[in-house]
């Protein structure tokens, strides 16, 4: 398949991460509809400890499934995937703080109404 040359391992994770932050969105503004007075979103926080996750590992497994689908024409060379876990943490805090900047913005809205 030439869209996953194409992809990349990188294109990929692109793709479904945003997908995944859509989704959470989405999940999360269902949420506040119901519930606008609740001070803080338990989905907001799972989420944002679960989405950078996922994308972490989406790009790791998609390295894999790449090699896997091209057998030996696959480049076996990554680099440094141990640098990459480093960023796992700065990005979970990161997008939690942006879900939370987020549901508190729509509980503001949300109230107001």
């Amino acid at each position: 398949m030439k869209i996953l040359t194409w992809l990349q391992p990188t294109g990929i994770t692109v793709l479904i991460t945003l997908f995944l932050i859509a989704l959470h969105f989405y999940i999360n503004y269902k949420f506040r509809v119901k519930n606008a007075v609740k001070r803080i979103s338990w989905i907001a926080i799972l989420g944002g400890l679960i989405v950078p996750y996922i994308t972490m590992f989406t790009y790791f497994e998609s390295n894999e499934f790449i090699e896997k689908w091209y057998g030996e024409n696959a480049n076996l060379e990554h680099g440094y995937y141990i640098f990459r876990l480093y960023y796992l943490p700065f990005l979970m805090v990161g997008y939690l703080a942006f879900m939370l900047v987020l549901d508190y913005i729509m509980k503001r809205k949300l109230i107001k109404k």
